[in-house]
């Protein structure tokens, strides 16, 4: 089932074990009366959330429905539970993402009570590894080239970059 819903990812075993080692995090299933399964809901506790006002909050990270079971209130169910589960831990909001040309889910997610909260722009950026001579002694891992102590930012490893300059 998972993926149907997450064709692009590659090791969904993996991933679904990871899961099930995690406390913050369950699945809930959903069967015909026959016994065959026919829908899921993955739900997580994030510290936080886009557009939430509590911390932590409950996360819905997928919800899959099989196609003739949808608009049949399947979904809803699977989340009513996950609703039980997240305030009988004490949290009183759930949150979830779409992406912005899924109209489909969108559209599911009002009909189950969400609300829109904001709308976001993501971006990533590989970062390159650069060995630079001297760039960290034995006794300063990470300290990179030009880089100085500053007591002031212990959590950011003490560091402070170099002066900046305009450039013409």
């Amino acid at each position: 089932m998972a993926a149907q819903l997450w064709p692009e990812a590659t090791d969904h075993a993996a991933e679904t074990a990871e899961l099930a080692g995690n406390p913050d995090s369950f699945t809930l299933l959903t069967e015909t009366v026959q016994g065959s399964p026919c829908g899921f809901a993955t739900i997580s506790i994030r510290p936080y959330a886009n557009g939430c006002a509590s911390r932590p909050v409950g996360y819905l990270e997928g919800i899959w429905v099989r196609e003739d079971l949808r608009r049949r209130g399947v979904g809803g169910q699977l989340l009513q539970r996950a609703e039980e589960q997240l305030a009988a831990r004490g949290l009183t909001e759930l949150a979830s993402d779409v992406l912005l040309d899924n109209l489909i889910s969108q559209g599911a997610h009002l009909a189950w009570g969400f609300s829109e909260a904001e709308r976001v722009v993501c971006y990533c950026k590989p970062l390159a590894r650069r060995e630079e001579p001297g760039a960290a002694s034995a006794g300063e891992p990470g300290r990179s080239a030009g880089m100085r102590p500053d007591p002031q930012l212990q959590g950011m490893g003490g560091l402070t970059p170099p002066p900046t300059r305009d450039l013409p």
